[in-house]
C-alpha cells in the first residue's frame, strides 16, 4: 500500500507538505488522501550522462479515498489487466551550476472509471532550486509548478477539466520559512463526481513557518478562495519521533 508517484505532491506524506492543506487540484482529482493503492512498482535508473528515472506502477483501481477519478469505492474486484490502474513515470534532473538545479517530471495515470469507460489523468511538473554553496544562512529559493488533466467517461459521455498549482518557497535559514502558493481547478457541469463544482476555482496562500529544532514545526498560514470568498486560517504543530528519514530534492 503505497502513494503512487504521481506528479511531486501526492508521493509525500501531511507533515512534509510544504502547506498545511492538500492543493485543490490534487483533492478533486487524486482524493482528499492522495492517490495510494495496493501497487507493484518498479523504477529503473537509466545509465546515461544525466540523472533520469524511469518508475512503472500497477494498482488496484477501486478506493473509497485513494482513486477517485477511477473506479473509486464501488468498483468490482480486479479479474483483468483492463480493471487494473497504471501510473508511468519520468523524472529528469540537471544541475545548472553549484547553486541552481532543476528537476523536470511527467506522469500518467490510465484505468477503469466504470465497467465499460476509461479515465485517464495526465501531469507535468517542474522543480527549480536556488541554494547557493557557499551561504552562510543556509539561504534557499524554491519554485515548484505542477499541472494536471484529466478526461473520465461516463456512460456515453466523456468529460475534461485541468488544474495546477504553483508554489514559491524561501528558507530563510535553518529555522524560519516563508511561502506562497496560487492554485486554479476548472469546474464542470453535470458531474456526477462533483456536481457543485460547476465554476473554476482559484485560491491564494501564504505561509510562515519556524522550526525550533530538525525534529518540530511551527506554521501559520492563511489563504483566501475565489469565487466562494473563503477565507482560512490554520496553525499547525508537527513533532517528529522516532527514526529520521532521508530527504528527497
Amino acid at each position: 500500500q503505497i502513494l503512487l508517484r504521481f506528479g511531486r505532491h501526492n508521493p509525500t506524506h501531511p507533515h512534509a507538505w510544504p502547506f498545511a492543506d492538500q492543493p485543490l487540484v490534487n483533492g478533486k482529482f487524486l482524493g482528499g488522501e492522495g492517490a495510494r493503492a495496493l501497487t507493484v512498482e518498479l523504477s529503473w535508473l537509466a545509465p546515461l550522462p544525466w540523472y533520469v528515472e524511469l518508475t512503472g506502477a500497477v494498482s488496484e483501481a477501486r478506493s473509497e479515498c485513494c482513486s477517485r477519478s477511477f473506479l473509486g469505492e464501488d468498483g468490482p474486484v480486479p479479474n483483468a489487466a483492463d480493471d487494473l490502474l497504471y501510473t508511468p513515470r519520468l523524472e529528469q534532473f540537471f544541475p545548472l551550476g553549484d547553486d541552481w538545479s532543476v528537476l523536470i517530471g511527467a506522469s500518467g495515470q490510465f484505468g477503469p472509471s466504470g465497467p465499460a469507460t476509461r479515465s485517464q489523468l495526465l501531469g507535468a511538473d517542474l522543480y527549480l532550486r536556488w541554494r547557493p554553496a557557499d551561504s552562510p544562512s543556509r539561504t534557499a529559493v524554491s519554485l515548484q509548478l505542477e499541472a494536471m488533466s484529466r478526461q473520465r467517461e461516463y456512460d456515453d459521455t466523456s468529460h475534461r477539466d485541468h488544474g495546477g498549482t504553483a508554489t514559491l518557497l524561501w528558507d530563510l535559514s535553518p529555522r524560519w520559512q516563508v511561502g506562497a502558493r496560487h492554485e486554479l481547478v476548472t469546474g464542470l457541469k453535470d458531474d456526477p463526481l462533483d456536481p457543485d463544482w460547476t465554476d473554476d476555482r482559484q485560491r491564494t496562500t501564504a505561509q510562515v513557518t519556524w522550526m525550533p529544532s530538525h525534529f518540530s514545526r511551527l506554521r501559520l498560514q492563511g489563504s483566501r478562495s475565489h469565487p466562494d470568498g473563503i477565507t482560512a486560517v490554520i496553525l499547525v504543530a508537527a513533532v517528529l519521533i522516532g527514526a529520521h528519514g532521508e530527504h528527497t530534492y
